[in-house]
């Protein structure tokens, strides 16, 4: 296979997980952190407001860093599940390993 054609397919793989931990549910988390904020700043509770913001930074943090590592982790069994192409696991398994990294700051930037 040319090494094109094994990058291409890498970085569909890479796009694949990278989409599946988008679509889990830490956006849903988001929005109910942000309303639970919006409600304390609503009520003039700011001391609770900076609270509920800082634990759901910190909630988002961990979940995020979960699912990183897991990604990290499986990142031979997940690009095992797309293909068995030597070339296009090689190129994969290094942009997996990124998207792992990628999804820390992506998570804090949903709840921020």
């Amino acid at each position: 296979m040319p090494r094109r054609s094994a990058s291409v397919l890498a970085e569909r793989s890479a796009m694949a997980v990278r989409t599946w931990c988008v679509l889990k549910p830490r956006p849903v988390f988001a929005y109910h952190s942000l309303a639970l904020v919006a409600q304390a700043i609503g009520a003039g509770r700011l001391g609770d407001a900076q609270r509920l913001g800082w634990n759901g930074m910190r909630i988002t943090l961990a979940m995020a860093a979960a699912l990183g590592c897991t990604v990290f982790l499986a990142r031979s069994q997940i690009v095992g599940l797309y293909t068995q192409d030597a070339q296009v696991i090689a190129a994969a398994l290094p942009l997996l390993a990124w998207v792992a990294l990628f999804h820390l700051s992506d998570a804090l930037q949903t709840l921020a």
